[in-house]
């Protein structure tokens, strides 16, 4: 009875302690997040752990007027499931805690707090002309190369549902947030269900040109939606960067698995080449193209992946004209270039854009939030093509961000 009652009471006492939310992470923590998400973040999960004290309680009474062998022994089942609960819980409660404590230091919740503003304006633009609700979305800062997504709406850990989306975004792009907008991407294929269309868009296609290449495309499909996603709201800054991203040795850019989401990493940037001369014409995608064509010569590539690419090449203008072009059901039977006007982050149109910008004295809130996709585009493009500016840019970049985030009222500068 004393080794039921310790565990019992450890594990109460754990949930209790794991129920006061507000001090799993710190306050300039929850203050960087913008007030509604915060405070709808602190209800879910309160809720989380509000049901497991009142079982920790429930079986402590219960193990109070336990007088038989038989009921013991089923305090000590339920001690176990109790157990097992709880660690599902804290997987949970830490998994969104330790996000939000990536916002402790003020500059960078500043900066993770604009890029949750600018989630919200990419989906938005997608969403709202559909009569869809975007998800709150938080940010936050963690190693490595690529950025993630935990999708608002998914299944946690505890069986609860996360009411918003969860976006890594690694450190060496903070200043370069065009990744985070391919994480917006997979949350607005999952909304609109494009993944499943897109896929059978690109089966469709290929599958009398080549069997296996179809199968290949049709599987990345998710990657390809959300690189889209990026490319029509942010423009060749985002090709550049996801570029900059994938680029290593041979084995990582010749990569291939047949149950791996992403394309493989040669064709991907190719493809995204292509998908940005089909929207803008002859252009910096070029070059990229050109070079990263001279940097990975084929014959590094394995025989099965190198079939593939060989097979690939000949049809991605074909493809990249299909995935913009082709009306869609989630589009409400119209192509997303028709959806989201891309012309907005043509070169052309971003010059244009940073005419406008330096002839303005000041840039408040409200007009740095409504064009803030076309000043990511703008950034990204300058860091990709002009290699005197690109400390400036990601500077600027920096700035905007932190003033897109609410502190102080920095003015955005393009000089």
């Amino acid at each position: 009875m004393q080794t039921l009652y310790r565990q019992i009471t450890h594990w109460h006492t754990a949930a209790k302690r794991m129920a006061n939310v507000e001090q799993m992470a710190s306050g300039t923590a929850w203050q960087g997040l913008q007030q509604s998400t915060g405070a709808l973040i602190k209800l879910f999960l309160q809720k989380c752990t509000a049901h497991l004290a009142a079982r920790g309680q429930q079986l402590k009474q219960q193990l109070q007027t336990a007088n038989s062998a038989a009921l013991r022994l089923q305090l000590r089942r339920a001690l176990l499931k109790y157990k097992a609960d709880y660690l599902r819980s804290e997987t949970t409660i830490h998994f969104y805690t330790d996000a939000i404590n990536t916002r402790t230091q003020t500059d960078v919740a500043a900066m993770l707090k604009g890029c949750d503003v600018l989630c919200n304006v990419c989906m938005q633009t997608f969403l709202e002309p559909l009569h869809k609700t975007a998800p709150p979305v938080i940010t936050y800062l963690d190693k490595g190369l690529g950025a993630a997504i935990m999708k608002a709406g998914l299944r946690l850990w505890d069986g609860s549902i996360s009411p918003v989306a969860l976006i890594k975004i690694t450190y060496h792009n903070l200043v370069r947030p065009t990744a985070v907008l391919h994480e917006c991407g997979h949350q607005v294929a999952h909304i609109l269900n494009w993944n499943m269309e897109l896929a059978l868009l690109l089966l469709q296609l290929l599958k009398d040109k080549d069997a296996q290449v179809a199968k290949a495309f049709a599987g990345w499909s998710s990657e390809i939606a959300a690189d889209t996603v990026a490319l029509v709201t942010s423009g060749y800054g985002a090709v550049a960067a996801l570029h900059d991203v994938v680029d290593g040795d041979a084995d990582m850019v010749f990569n291939y698995e047949a149950s791996d989401p992403h394309p493989i990493s040669y064709l991907r940037v190719l493809l995204n080449c292509a998908m940005c001369t089909v929207l803008f014409g002859a252009g910096a995608w070029n070059n990229l193209e050109k070079e990263w064509i001279e940097n990975h010569p084929l014959a590094e590539a394995d025989k099965e992946a190198a079939a593939i690419i060989k097979k690939s090449i000949p049809l991605l203008p074909l493809i990249a004209q299909a995935i913009l072009q082709t009306k869609q059901k989630a589009f409400n039977n119209k192509s997303i270039t028709e959806l989201v006007n891309a012309n907005l982050v043509l070169p052309a149109a971003l010059k244009k854009f940073e005419d406008e910008m330096q002839r303005r004295a000041n840039h408040p809130n409200e007009y740095l939030t409504a064009n803030s996709l076309k000043i990511v585009a703008l950034s990204g493009y300058k860091v990709a093509t002009e290699k005197n500016n690109i400390e400036a840019a990601t500077e600027n970049l920096s700035q905007f961000l932190k003033q897109l985030g609410g502190k102080a009222q920095l003015q955005y500068s393009l000089n």
